[in-house]
């Protein structure tokens, strides 16, 4: 019941940022902000639904929380967040260099700034995780 109630946090927080994005989109008349927040809103609320449905029902709650805790699964989700943290950190150096080259110093700079925030966040993870295991 408490993983199920974790991820009912995480999706109202995801629907709740949805939602501002959707209203942003709006006011600012930006399609794409507003269709990306409604889609983040919707996908945000059926999974709700979801998890309220998978509540009522003990046996499905527990094979949930199973299937959650699945050492395979969790390895696997561990796994693919760290290639994705990879691949997302290369991809944000080639547009820093792209950016860079075409003389667009401001926003290269600001790639820069996030990959070395995203690097310094990994190292603090990192270190945390090494003592507390």
């Amino acid at each position: 019941m408490k993983l199920i109630k974790k991820k009912m946090l995480y999706m109202a927080v995801v629907a709740l940022a949805g939602a501002g994005m959707l209203v942003m989109g709006i006011l600012r008349g930006n399609a794409q902000m507003s269709g990306v927040g409604s889609g983040m809103l919707a996908v945000a609320i059926l999974k709700l639904f979801q998890y309220f449905r998978i509540m009522k029902d003990p046996d499905k709650v527990r094979q949930l929380e199973v299937v959650q805790n699945e050492e395979r699964l969790v390895f696997l989700a561990n796994k693919s967040a760290a290639i994705t943290l990879y691949a997302l950190i290369i991809i944000a150096y080639i547009a820093m260099l792209t950016l860079m080259f075409m003389g667009n110093t401001a926003l290269s700079s600001g790639i820069a700034y996030a990959i070395c925030a995203a690097l310094i966040i990994y190292l603090i993870v990192h270190a945390i995780l090494n003592k507390k295991y």
